[in-house]
């Protein structure tokens, strides 16, 4: 074993400046790790806080198409409403106007009526007898 004092010393301060360069570059992965981490954050709030403002877009699109849908089916309701009651109105009109021309036939020709009235009941007087 060779105790060379100068030696030990050269070794002794080669390990202090090992140590220094270590404690340095630990020093300085740990400045860039913490400004690493900064930057993702603050890119992260960017993402989220476009992410919310498409979010909010997203929802009063939808609300304009539902309130355009609702208006839209409201009028289409109101026309078939419209259209259901010009039929009904049309339709009474017409058995209005063949009940009126029925009653003013009969009163036209009574004993035609009659006679078509005796021959038809006879008719299904017969067809639904007992055999």
């Amino acid at each position: 074993m060779n105790n060379d004092p100068e030696r030990d010393e050269d070794l002794g301060d080669a390990t202090n400046r090992m140590k220094k360069t270590v404690e340095q570059s630990a020093r300085e992965l740990g400045g860039q790790a913490s400004a690493a981490a900064k930057t993702a954050k603050e890119e992260a709030s960017g993402f989220m806080e476009s992410a919310k403002d498409k979010l909010g877009n997203v929802t009063e699109s939808a609300k304009s198409a539902a309130e355009a849908a609702r208006t839209r089916a409201g009028k289409l309701i109101g026309e078939a409403r419209e259209t259901a009651r010009d039929v009904y109105e049309n339709a009474r009109e017409k058995a209005t106007t063949w009940s009126e021309s029925g009653m003013e036939y009969v009163r036209d020709n009574p004993g035609k009526c009659v006679l078509t009235a005796v021959l038809a009941g006879m008719a299904l007087g017969f067809s639904l007898r007992r055999r």
